[in-house]
């Protein structure tokens, strides 16, 4: 589960790269998209491969505010994303109760 911190990380120094950052639409991807889709696979991952609950549902605050926005930017993959969204928040909504 560490993984999503080492790859939030990331993200952000990419964002950071002022290459980056000049490219909005770049900038964009990584954060509403990119950024997204690693926490919710992963925490999703982690809910089946049953890692402690307490464990989920810190990571979940932890990224509470990256995992509740919609995502409409890349097509089909969003469509996913946004389907894999509502699961992952029933499930920790039924973890957390």
């Amino acid at each position: 589960m560490d993984k999503i911190d080492k790859d939030f990380e990331s993200i952000m120094r990419l964002v950071g790269n002022p290459k980056v950052n000049k490219n909005k639409k770049i900038s964009n991807a990584l954060i509403n998209y990119r950024l997204q889709a690693l926490i919710i696979y992963r925490l999703i991952k982690g809910y089946y491969l049953e890692i402690d609950n307490n464990i989920l549902l810190n990571y979940f605050n932890k990224y509470k505010k990256n995992i509740i926005k919609p995502t409409f930017n890349n097509g089909l993959r969003s469509i996913k994303l946004n389907l894999n969204r509502i699961k992952l928040l029933y499930v920790f909504s039924r973890l957390a109760s």
